[in-house]
């Protein structure tokens, strides 16, 4: 099993993707492996969470015992801001993201939100794509603040808590796809606004998530 660097505590400002020395920049053929962690080594090395900051509580990020071995949970569900927890390499350009999460607590299933970036660069540069608990689904992106959505669906289909969905994101040159369980569910979003960066989980809307299987690839 491979992470990336370490922490399961952040700072002010937000952490910004870390760079380890076991996961080079994307190379290879497609489908290689760039990271792959399933947190059955039971600490969160690799990752850089969101913290309290002694002002507002943005998330409580760790390893979590679960019937099936070990997860990577957000386990606050009392707060609706962005919380984010960073990896990879900042010079990631072309690559494929996907990760198993479940809903654990929520105030509200339908508003509940897990999202997965790519590109990321700080926490007001990067792509993403959100899966909502009400079956929508959207690519978008953050520049400089401004957050407009770049494609969206509706997949009638409420989740459940405690249901595993494989959620997946990849960018290759200015092309973006989004999947869920493996099935490619977006038409290319085209967009130049990004050209490299790390990865990061992220949750919003009163939501406690677990995170599990996070793989980085190269795209087909």
């Amino acid at each position: 099993m491979s992470g990336t660097p370490s922490a399961n505590s952040g700072a002010n400002p937000p952490p910004t993707p870390a760079t380890p020395p076991i996961t080079p920049a994307p190379a290879g053929p497609a489908g290689s492996v760039l990271l792959f962690d399933d947190f059955e080594d039971g600490d969160a090395a690799g990752w850089i969470a969101d913290a309290d900051d002694g002002d507002d509580l943005l998330g409580s990020w760790a390893v979590v015992e679960t019937p099936e071995g070990r997860a990577y949970a957000q386990q606050d569900a009392s707060f609706s801001d962005d919380s984010w927890t960073v990896g990879g390499n900042v010079t990631w350009t072309d690559v494929a993201l996907e990760a198993r999460f479940r809903f654990t607590s929520v105030s509200d299933i339908e508003d509940a939100i897990v999202m997965l970036a790519l590109r990321f660069q700080s926490k007001d540069n990067y792509y993403y794509v959100q899966y909502a608990g009400d079956g929508s689904l959207k690519i978008r992106k953050r520049v400089d603040g401004s957050e407009p959505d770049l494609f969206s669906l509706d997949l009638d289909r409420v989740a459940a808590l405690g249901e595993w969905i494989t959620l997946g994101l990849s960018v290759r040159g200015t092309a973006l796809e989004a999947s869920v369980d493996g099935m490619v569910v977006s038409s290319a979003v085209v967009d130049t606004d990004l050209g490299s960066g790390g990865i990061a989980l992220g949750v919003r809307e009163n939501s406690a998530v677990e995170f599990d299987d996070v793989r980085v690839t190269v795209p087909q």
